[in-house]
């Protein structure tokens, strides 16, 4: 059984789970963390119980984990009371990260202390990556910009790593250098989103959860 982690509000997650291809797949969201019913034992964990979707599965039929949640929202614990929601999102979080770490199955992405879906990196630690993997291009800032006056942005382009393979084109970073960014972070799904402005390429943002509205994004993902 495949098992989606998402947000309960998070429509793409439950369509992908409804027509998962050739797999049985269930989501669990923030609401099923705080139900009854799961059971996890530290010293016997393959033998422990999750909730997802409201019902009780057993943790020896999870196949595959696709983590599409990287924090938990506060305001998506309809079930508790306003008061203590901010504290137990925050336990939340820390029992996700226990939980997917423990997982002996492929977990994609696997989490990081402080995000679920990979590093929680800065700009600093983004651009020494980039330049290990010989990625060499500029961040682009955006409230140095102004839409209205000149330079508008001419394209936007976008480029995915799905399982150690690219999905999208991009003829200024060579496909091997972002298998190399996407392996140095520890993540089975990547994707650079690029902008070219006066005909010179900028980083406008790194993405770390596949965008499963990309047939072909969905597909690849679909077949790991």
């Amino acid at each position: 059984m495949v098992l989606i982690v998402a947000s309960e509000l998070d429509e793409t997650a439950k369509t992908a789970g409804r027509q998962w291809t050739g797999k049985q797949a269930t989501l669990m969201t923030p609401r099923d963390l705080c139900s009854p019913g799961w059971k996890v034992d530290s010293e016997r964990f393959d033998e422990s119980y999750i909730v997802a979707s409201g019902l009780q599965v057993p943790v020896s039929e999870l196949t595959q984990v696709l983590v599409l949640l990287p924090y938990v929202m506060e305001c998506e614990l309809f079930n508790v009371a306003e008061t203590d929601r901010k504290y137990v999102a925050s336990e939340i979080l820390a029992f996700l990260y226990y939980f997917l770490s423990r997982l002996t199955c492929p977990v994609r992405n696997r989490p990081t202390a402080h995000c679920l879906v990979g590093p929680s990196w800065g700009v600093q630690q983004w651009s020494a990556a980039f330049r290990r993997s010989g990625i060499f291009i500029k961040r682009f800032q955006w409230e140095k910009y102004d839409a209205a006056v000149a330079h508008p942005a001419e394209a936007l382009t976008s480029v995915s790593v799905v399982g150690g393979i690219c999905i999208g084109e991009t003829t200024e970073i060579p496909a091997k250098c972002i298998l190399d960014l996407a392996e140095l972070a520890n993540v089975d799904f990547l994707t650079l989103r690029l902008i070219s402005t006066n005909g010179e390429t900028l980083l406008h943002s790194i993405q770390l959860i596949p965008d499963l509205q990309n047939f072909a994004v969905l597909e690849a993902v679909q077949s790991l």
